[in-house]
């Protein structure tokens, strides 16, 4: 977690395209444009391989899991009538126990997959800034999570 929230703000704190040097603002050149998108596209490589990780581990942890629950469904069956609302409570616990590791483990491969995405096509952006926009581009445009295309209503 603490992972995920530095490299959140690293990504807010990159250095930008445009600089104020001297009085003057300067446009940078494409190659330090290029080299913008590839860190940040690297910043979503990693935070794809920490998603896939943590999924890999809950993965791991799932069997343990759903034995246990089962095991507590199967005692809380067979248990005598005072103690079978305490037994039933917890195998409750452990069966919603896997069904939320289930989804954080759909989450976190979902979250993986559209990192990986959106660093490729930050790579294929850069690669075509860098040439000076010579390069075939694709028919769809590139979807870039970084834009500050949305402008709040509120200020």
């Amino acid at each position: 977690m603490r992972f995920a929230l530095a490299l959140l703000f690293s990504l807010f704190v990159a250095v930008p395209a445009r600089a104020d040097v001297g009085g003057k603002e300067w446009e940078a050149t494409p190659a330090a444009q290029a080299r913008e998108l590839l860190a940040r596209a690297r910043s979503l490589d990693e935070a794809a391989l920490s998603d896939e990780r943590i999924a890999a581990n809950l993965t791991a942890e799932l069997p343990a899991k759903r034995v246990a629950a089962k095991a507590a469904r199967d005692a809380a069956n067979v248990a005598s009538p005072d103690k079978k609302p305490a037994l039933e409570a917890h195998a409750e616990d452990l069966e919603a126990e896997v069904l939320v590791s289930e989804a954080e483990v759909s989450a976190r491969r979902n979250a993986a997959a559209e990192h990986r995405k959106w660093a490729r096509e930050l790579r294929a952006k850069a690669v075509r800034t860098a040439q000076g926009g010579t390069a075939s581009r694709p028919a769809t445009k590139v979807y870039d999570p970084f834009a500050r295309t949305h402008q709040s209503d509120i200020f």
